[in-house]
This record gives structure tokens, C-alpha cells and sequence, in this order.
């Protein structure tokens, strides 16, 4: 069997992935502050409580990904470039964590985003503004440390390159270098894996190639909708050191039996 460790690493607001208790893959709890802040910026929200916004984006019949994915049109647009928000979110996932008993864990999510300014495309159809992926890697680590400090878990985060913007791929690398000192630990490819050929788009390849210069961890989410040829790709050519979900390897024996002897490890969500 692939081994399986008791590692927790959440996707939030996802990889988008910045809206933790909002519980797209399962219909979970969803706090009420939530709301304050897209009332406050005019942005309106599918529902307007707690209980009708988990319905409106939670899961408990299976989704495509691109149909999982496209929940974060929803509700993101009310977080991104919202200073506030980012932080606030960010600091209230560890005092969520710490509510659940976990220790450790490491977050993940999309600088570019979360951000309104100097990014191209700006995302989720917003005018520009003045927060930069890079601005929005120090909010999300300051809350997540403060969120340390007063919850006692252990964070670290992940920044995600978006399968479908390569070039954005680079800069999230030299984030993960600036910010290894403030709870960035890796840096994942994330996002559609059903386009076809993105693993090797060559914005991706490039980041990942000084990742490896940089001594930056890696990880990549593969196999979750695509093929097992998607995780070879990871591991040959991204030089990925973990595999985020990596279901459909198993229809591969002789790369299931390699990534086996190799004890890679298969982040996998119950």
C-alpha cells in the first residue's frame, strides 16, 4: 500500500484557498464572521446566513473539479483585495484548527488570488486596487502568527502557482523564498488539472526548476481528476516531493509500484 502520513494540509479558498471555514468539499461549519466584511464592501454573497451560504457552495454530492472549482466564483470576489478579510480569515482558521485539536498544519493558497494590484489577469472581475500578491503573503503570515501565538497550533503555509496562469508561477516561487522565515514552507501547483498539458506549460516547469535550485519544497496536486500520467509528470519533470491526492496512480501499476519503493507521500483528504 502507498503510505499514508497523518499530515493535515487544508486547501483554502484554494488553492483560491483562503476562505477556511467557509467548507466547499464538505458542507462544514461556517462561522458567522464571515459576513461582516463583504456587507461592509457592497459585495453580495449567494446567501446571507451562515446556514444559506453553506448550502449555497457546500458539497455533499460528488462534483467534477471544474464543477468544484467554479464554488469559488461565488465568494471570493467578496475577500480578494480586502486587507481585512485576508488577515481576519487567516487568524480565524488557526483558532479553528486549535477548536479541532490539530497541532500542526499547513495551509495553502493562491497569492495572486487574493491580490488586486499588480496581477494580470486581476482576478474574480475586480477593479484594480492596492494589494499585491506579495502584500497578501505577509497578511496571511501575520495572521496565521498571531493566530500561533494566541491558539498554540504550529502553522505553516503553502503558496500555490494556479494551473491555469503559469505566469504567475515564477513570482510565487520568489515569495516562497522571501517568506521562509514567515511560515511559508512549499510552494504546490494547483487548480484544473483537466487542462490539458499544464503541468508542462513552460511557466510552470521554469518555477519549478528553481524551486529545486532554492532548496524549496514542492508539492503538486495531480491525479485527482486526471490521469496517472498527470502524478508522473509531477514527480518526473516537477520534482515534486508529494502528491496532492494522486488517486488515479493506481491505474498505473509500474509508477504505483515505484512512487511505493520511494515512500512517496500522498497528501489524501478523507
Amino acid at each position: 500500500m502507498l503510505q499514508i502520513l497523518p499530515l493535515i494540509t487544508p486547501d483554502l479558498a484554494e488553492d483560491q484557498r483562503l476562505s477556511p471555514y467557509l467548507g466547499l468539499r464538505r458542507k462544514s461549519c461556517t462561522y458567522p464572521g464571515t459576513f461582516p466584511v463583504p456587507r461592509k464592501r457592497g459585495i453580495p454573497l449567494p446567501a446571507d446566513t451562515a446556514e444559506g451560504l453553506k448550502n449555497a457552495i457546500g458539497m455533499d454530492e460528488p462534483l467534477s473539479l471544474p464543477g468544484f472549482l467554479a464554488k469559488f466564483d461565488s465568494y471570493m470576489p467578496a475577500i480578494a483585495g480586502s486587507r481585512e478579510a485576508i488577515k481576519r480569515i487567516a487568524y480565524e482558521f488557526v483558532e479553528m484548527k486549535a477548536k479541532e485539536g490539530v497541532v500542526y498544519v499547513e495551509v495553502r493558497y493562491s497569492p495572486h488570488l487574493l491580490a488586486n494590484s499588480k496581477v494580470e489577469p486581476i482576478p474574480w472581475n475586480q477593479a484594480e486596487g492596492d494589494v499585491t500578491p506579495d502584500e497578501v503573503v505577509a497578511l496571511v503570515s501575520q495572521g496565521l502568527q498571531e493566530g500561533e501565538r494566541d491558539f498554540g497550533v504550529k502553522v505553516r503555509s503553502i503558496l500555490c502557482c494556479m494551473r491555469h496562469q503559469p505566469n504567475w508561477s515564477s513570482e510565487v516561487v520568489e515569495l516562497c523564498k522571501k517568506y521562509q522565515q514567515q511560515t511559508v514552507v512549499a510552494v504546490d501547483l494547483a487548480g484544473d488539472e483537466t487542462i490539458e498539458g499544464s503541468s508542462l506549460f513552460p511557466g510552470h516547469v521554469k518555477a519549478y526548476e528553481a524551486a529545486v535550485k532554492s532548496g524549496i519544497h514542492r508539492t503538486v496536486h495531480a491525479g485527482e481528476a486526471g490521469s496517472a500520467e498527470v502524478v508522473r509528470e509531477a514527480v518526473d519533470i516537477l520534482k515534486t516531493e508529494r502528491v496532492g491526492h494522486g488517486y488515479e496512480v493506481v491505474e498505473d501499476e509500474a509508477l504505483y509500484d515505484k512512487l511505493r519503493q520511494e515512500n512517496m507521500h500522498f497528501e489524501v483528504q478523507k
